[in-house]
């Protein structure tokens, strides 16, 4: 089960191997090998902790998310969707499928799937956010602006979400308002470019 940096492990984890693991441990052992970039070793302990139990969330989540961060969109897609048959009220889930649809280019998708996501969690500012960048892609300036209006009013010190503003209305000919919005983006962060 592990790789060959191995060696930096702490010998608790690395005497595993007196007893047999359940699939909670094998999770926990793949998020600390995540943590500690050991990707390779982090998706071994997450399959086989499927293998235990396929219904087990955490692990099925570890999984899509590696597929994610290696831009495999397709097989990132088909793990948050399992996670979904297998406990549909994740809005954290339909917030990374949006994004993953946003990766893939495919915006009144990814916009489908933010809306839902902010129905289940209207609270959450980066969902709001995430939308309004797949507006944006998708030529809906206005709804773009509005979305990004309300990630902010959530959490006001996106700069990231002012600088979009920017982009927007410097692309709409509203240079003066795109001035406002990046210079509320250097207020939060005066080195922002």
């Amino acid at each position: 089960e592990r790789g060959q940096d191995d060696k930096a492990w702490p010998a608790a984890i690395r005497a595993k191997e007196l007893a047999p693991m359940s699939d909670e441990v094998r999770v926990v052992l793949g998020t600390l090998a995540l943590k500690e970039g050991q990707t390779a070793n982090a998706k071994i302990y997450f399959e086989k902790a499927v293998l235990l139990n396929e219904y087990n969330i955490a692990a099925l989540l570890g999984l899509a998310d590696i597929a994610s961060r290696e831009n495999d969109f397709e097989k990132a897609e088909k793990g948050y969707k399992r996670v979904l048959e297998t406990a549909p009220q994740q809005p954290e889930v339909l917030n990374l499928l949006g994004l993953v649809a946003q990766a893939k280019g495919v915006q009144d998708e990814a916009c489908s799937l933010f809306y839902q996501a902010i129905r289940q969690a209207p609270a959450r500012a980066p969902f709001y956010y995430n939308l309004a960048f797949s507006l944006k892609l998708d030529n809906k300036p206005v709804e773009a602006l509005e979305s990004f209006e309300k990630a902010l009013a959530l959490q006001p010190d996106i700069k990231e979400a002012y600088n979009e503003m920017g982009l927007i209305c410097q692309s709409l000919g509203k240079l003066e308002q795109a001035r406002v919005y990046w210079s509320k983006a250097l207020e939060i962060d005066g080195d922002y470019v």
